[in-house]
């Protein structure tokens, strides 16, 4: 699936949330994000040929990237991540956009809670390291075609995230909300930490009690 998206930096979650409410769009999560990030590990041999049918696409789009020595120097990455009662592996990789707007290859294999553990020792199996756990607290909406997720990770600002089929779609969908397209960005989630100092990006965590 290619999804198209752009990035509202430094927003309000009361302002942005009652705009959405008052478009009529859908509250669809509430809750705080947790990500397990995975690239290729040099000291480690692939052990596994027999590849769950399910994760075959995944892992025939990260057998293209081995020739680099990582994933994210080519705009890919690949992730287990669980919000509420969903629980995925995912793998995107950044394609050629246009006027401003970040496009993505997205591939996700959903995955039960019990599976995780043995789905993480299958990427360890893969030749694969852990090298990312985060979490953000993400409230999403959807207003068909269009999804919002407002994300607030520890230490940055809280982002607006707007994601649509099109990229005339991604505007369409800032402007329901009172937004021009010099008012969005096409940054990663890498470049916004980087833009707010974040150290250590690959370890960022919530400390407080949830």
């Amino acid at each position: 699936m290619l999804e198209h998206e752009v990035k509202i930096l430094n927003v309000n979650i009361e302002e942005i949330q009652a705009k959405l409410d008052n478009l009529g769009a859908k509250k669809v999560l509430d809750d705080v994000t947790y990500i397990e990030g995975y690239d290729f590990d040099p000291l480690s041999r692939i052990s596994l040929t027999n590849i769950p049918q399910n994760f075959q696409k995944i892992v025939d789009r990260v057998n293209e990237l081995r020739e680099s020595s990582d994933m994210f120097s080519q705009g890919a990455y690949l992730r287990l991540r669980r919000e509420e009662s969903k629980f995925e592996l995912i793998f995107k990789q950044k394609v050629k956009g246009g006027r401003g707007v970040k496009s993505e290859i997205e591939i996700s294999s959903p995955i039960r809670e019990d599976e995780w553990e043995n789905t993480a020792k299958m990427l360890t199996k893969l030749g694969l390291k852990k090298i990312v756990v985060q979490e953000k607290k993400r409230v999403s909406y959807t207003y068909p075609p269009f999804r919002y997720d407002i994300d607030t990770w520890p230490g940055v600002p809280t982002y607006l995230e707007v994601e649509a089929p099109s990229l005339k779609g991604v505007l369409q969908a800032i402007a329901l909300l009172g937004f021009a397209q010099q008012d969005a960005v096409s940054m990663s989630a890498a470049e916004v930490f980087e833009m707010y100092g974040i150290d250590n990006p690959r370890y960022l965590v919530f400390h407080e009690k949830k």
